[in-house]
């Protein structure tokens, strides 16, 4: 069944305030409270946007850019306000799915830098809490970044 606009803006402004509560609930320890109100004002624009749009851009193709910039922060960080908001969105049976990148790492049988490194180290828990990855993935990665841990240190 195709859903309209009006289903997936709705979506998008259910998030938009798991959003706003995971970062207020749980603020990441580098933000500092204007980063936390810059998200806020931010994410509210994009929802007032989302549910009032302008005619021209009541299109779900147009709403796609905005689902894109609320998830981006959720899709590749990671912490307690990124773990809650998942929960949030699954709790609330949203449509919307969190990237696997690990799953992309696997893939490649590498981990190609330090940013792929951060990420791994930062996400192998919670995703194994969550069961995105398995045992034998979580032993891969292991290796994986041993293997990465070892080539950096001959540098």
């Amino acid at each position: 069944m195709k859903k309209t606009y009006e289903e997936e803006a709705n979506n998008l402004a259910q998030a938009i305030d798991i959003a706003i509560e995971k970062l207020q609930k749980h603020p990441p320890k580098e933000f500092q409270t204007a980063h936390i109100e810059h998200f806020i004002n931010t994410y509210s624009d994009t929802k007032n946007k989302a549910l009032n749009p302008e005619p021209q851009f009541k299109k779900i193709s147009s709403l796609k850019y905005h689902i894109q910039d609320v998830f981006t922060y959720f899709q590749e960080s990671t912490g307690e306000a990124v773990e809650q908001f998942w929960r949030g969105i699954q709790e609330h049976k949203l449509p919307f799915e969190r990237e696997n990148k690990l799953l992309k790492i696997l893939k490649k049988r590498k981990i190609k830098n330090q940013v792929e490194y951060d990420y791994v180290i930062d996400t192998i828990v919670p995703f194994q809490q969550v069961d995105m990855i398995d045992n034998s993935q979580i032993e891969q990665l292991n290796q994986l970044i041993a293997d990465f841990e070892k080539k950096k240190s001959k540098r």
